[in-house]
């Protein structure tokens, strides 16, 4: 089989870690797989080199002027870990390069420090694994069309996996990392919260753009697009793992077979992604459309407690932040005019809210990740002699709590017994977003924890037969 594998940082964090990843890689590479391995900088290696830059230039190294002077001092974190892990390779008899992102072949557009990518020249990939040897790849990293380094973005590693994986033709994508795989809401919060065996790229998509850190969303995308089976576990443990596929009616116990075996235990038909994968592996911009309703949500499909759940997680965005433009005067080109130039500033919007006065006026408020708060602010400052508004006012210190599930597509009520917990709980809900398999609800920071782990008790998560006291509370929502 030709196997891409990722391991995150946490996984190469010392010496001791990447001789133990390398008896990993080197005991699959016995068994006779090709194997390409995406690795991340060791430990907080990155988060080092960030501390640098701003020991030399402070805030300003977030400023556009030295983007390309971070990438350069970014990229540099993979290509310590690369290097040893070959190195550990070979010291075990396993023939092994590493290779920089821009030595793999991974072009991206010409943005520093959240580049997109645009393709894979996978030749020199493709003719080492044909001489068995394990080509090791920097994540997270590529250059531009005009020889520019560029890195991906926090999260980039796992891009780079999915996209060299489909570049490749491989049968599946491993991304490895500190924890068993994916679980109904964050061990950390809920100490109930359980493994799930099987998840759908739709139900992923969501949860790792909600908050949930096992896999960054745009490695999802690009999977889903191309219907490359992902499978997340961890490097510590042989225990555990999560496949994510396009439907929930693979069994449990196939997840268990292919970690333990190596063999390919799930087989999809991707025969009209074949040409695609074995061509150079392009990431579109945009996201894939994550909400539609799967098959594998009927009860065609319905083969027990897993192919039947309605919620499968709940995720928490901890960093949010409510701008709200009080008094403007709508014109038909105002909420263009606001929404393109927050674009612009780089300001990613989550939920929009559109209400109007009595007086006639509008109030439009948004939420925005806390960090882009400043930028959001300066460019609402910006546009004030346009748009006119009277005021801006700014809360922090607020959550997003979401439920995710591919269920909820064909379950009526499960938007009402959300809320109806909300409201039980007294928790205050200050903004709300749906789509056919989400529902999110902005609330105060200080009870985000407590929301998880009411959600995760009353949607009977932490329960392996949950499933029935919750469908009668949903029941009982939607009469």
């Amino acid at each position: 089989m030709r196997i891409v594998q990722k391991y995150g940082g946490s996984s190469v964090k010392d010496a001791d870690r990447i001789r133990a990843v390398a008896g990993r890689i080197a005991a699959r590479h016995r068994e006779g797989h090709e194997l390409a391995v995406v690795v991340s900088a060791m430990g907080r290696t990155t988060d080092d080199l960030i501390a640098l830059a701003e020991a030399v230039v402070g805030d300003r190294r977030r400023e556009p002027a030295f983007a390309r002077e971070m990438d350069m001092l970014l990229s540099t974190g993979e290509q310590v870990s690369i290097a040893l892990l070959a190195m550990a390779l070979k010291a075990l008899g396993v023939p092994a390069v590493s290779l920089t992102g821009w030595q793999a072949g991974i072009l991206t557009e010409a943005v520093h420090e959240r580049a997109r990518i645009r393709a894979v020249d996978a030749k020199k990939l493709r003719a080492l694994l044909a001489e068995r040897t394990v080509a090791i790849v920097a994540g997270f990293q590529g250059i531009t069309a005009g020889g520019e380094i560029t890195t991906l973005g926090r999260g980039g590693s796992d891009t780079t996996a999915v996209a060299l994986a489909v570049a490749l033709g491989a049968d599946r994508c491993e991304i490895y990392t500190d924890v068993p795989g994916v679980y109904t809401t964050d061990p950390r919060i809920e100490p109930r919260a359980r493994l799930l065996p099987t998840v759908t790229y739709d139900e992923m998509l969501e949860l790792a753009h909600l908050g949930a850190g096992v896999l960054h969303p745009r490695s999802v995308e690009l999977a889903k697009r191309y219907q490359m089976p992902l499978f997340v576990g961890s490097s510590y443990t042989d225990e555990g793992g999560t496949l994510i596929v396009e439907t929930r009616s693979t069994r449990p116990e196939d997840v268990r077979h292919e970690r333990s075996t190596g063999a390919a235990s799930y087989a999809q038909d991707r025969s009209a992604s074949t040409e695609l994968k074995a061509r150079t592996a392009a990431e579109a911009p945009g996201a894939s459309d994550s909400t539609g309703a799967h098959p594998g949500a009927s009860s065609e499909n319905a083969g027990g407690l897993e192919d039947d759940r309605v919620v499968s997680g709940v995720a928490l965005d901890k960093a949010v932040a409510r701008l709200t433009l009080v008094g403007l005067s709508l014109r038909p080109t105002t909420l263009a005019d606001l929404f393109e130039a927050l674009a612009a500033a780089g300001v990613n919007v989550d939920i929009i809210i559109h209400t109007t006065r009595n007086d006639g006026t509008t109030d439009v408020a948004f939420s925005v990740q806390e960090d882009d708060v400043d930028r959001a602010r300066a460019v609402l400052d910006g546009l004030q002699a346009t748009l006119g508004h009277a005021a801006v006012e700014v809360e922090a210190d607020l959550a997003k709590v979401s439920i995710v599930g591919a269920g909820m597509a064909t379950r009526p009520g499960v938007a009402a017994t959300m809320f109806r917990l909300l409201a039980d709980a007294g928790i205050p809900v200050k903004m709300v977003s749906t789509s056919e398999i989400k529902v999110s609800a902005v609330i105060p920071r200080a009870l985000g924890a407590d929301a998880v782990r009411m959600l995760h008790d009353g949607f009977g998560l932490g329960e392996e037969n949950g499933l029935g006291r919750l469908a009668a509370r949903i029941a009982e929502a939607a009469e």
